[in-house]
């Protein structure tokens, strides 16, 4: 007689929930971080502007249109970032939430695999006993069967 799980069918569940809620979770990180990418490409195109501006500054001439162009460019930057980093927010708040529910449904699997990996070793328990027991009882009816045997000769 082979091991039977009772509760397989919830194992296998509860694994299929751990996998989707693994999956809903690294999707939810994966948009904050293209996001928070995203407001890194903002701050590098500011920086260059930057650059722009002080290398025209430099060179001298009429180029203070130019420079404010550059000024508006960022500015304008600035608004973008603010507006980005309040979606950034709610999609790693979103990814926290999601991240949660990913912790949840681990617990769920892992409590139900720890219960049959508690009823496994019961079971192999249980079955050494009963091994144990006909070996047991083997030994004491050969012993017996030569016990008789030597008392024919006798």
């Amino acid at each position: 007689m082979a091991f039977k799980f009772n509760l397989e069918t919830l194992l296998k569940h509860r694994k299929r929930v751990e996998e989707e809620a693994q999956r809903v979770y690294f999707e939810a990180k994966s948009k904050a971080d293209a996001a928070l990418a995203e407001i890194e490409q903002m701050y590098d195109k500011i920086d260059e502007a930057r650059q722009r501006a002080e290398a025209l500054e430099t060179e001298g001439g009429d180029v203070s249109q130019y420079v404010i162009q550059i000024d508006q460019f960022i500015m304008g930057q600035k608004l973008k970032i603010e507006m980005k980093k309040v979606i950034v927010r709610e999609l790693l708040s979103e990814a926290e939430e999601k991240h949660e529910l990913l912790t949840e449904a681990s617990q769920e699997f892992k409590i139900i695999e720890k219960l049959k990996e508690n009823k496994k070793a019961e079971y192999l328990k249980i079955k050494r006993k009963k091994e144990q027991k006909k070996l047991d009882e083997n030994s004491v009816i050969r012993f017996n069967y030569k016990g008789q045997e030597d008392d024919k000769f006798i």
